[in-house]
């Protein structure tokens, strides 16, 4: 697993230098990095699935889930506020506003849970 993540940080790591570029395309450093970024993931998520150590079995990572779930959709509520509040205090609502609100309301009601049948066992 160590040699996993060593060798990720060492394949973003050689990518750093084509970024200080000042140029427009960068679309074939991006496709080197995602595909890093999915070897690693698929390799940890084999690696935990095969090795009884590492496995996700018997864990608490669905509550901790959840429990990330509500704190997100607290913070956007408080956003909602925030937002609400600056756009009456200005000008009161217009079309704009209230399709904006009404987005950000949508979004934080179909923010999706968790799967319970992918984690627990």
């Amino acid at each position: 697993m160590v040699v996993i993540y060593a060798l990720g940080a060492i394949a973003f790591g050689a990518m750093t230098p084509a970024f200080q570029r000042i140029e427009k395309a960068h679309s074939g450093v991006y496709t080197v990095w995602y595909a890093v970024m999915l070897f690693e993931s698929v390799a940890v998520i084999a690696i935990s699935c095969f090795w009884k150590m590492l496995s996700f079995k018997k864990t608490h990572l669905m509550e901790r889930m959840s429990l990330l779930t509500l704190i997100v959709i607290g913070e956007g509520a408080i956003g909602v506020t925030k937002t609400v509040s600056r756009m009456m205090g200005k000008s009161g609502l217009d079309v704009e506003s209230c399709f904006l609100i009404m987005c950000i309301i949508t979004v934080l009601v179909f923010l999706p849970e968790p799967p319970v049948n992918l984690i627990k066992s």
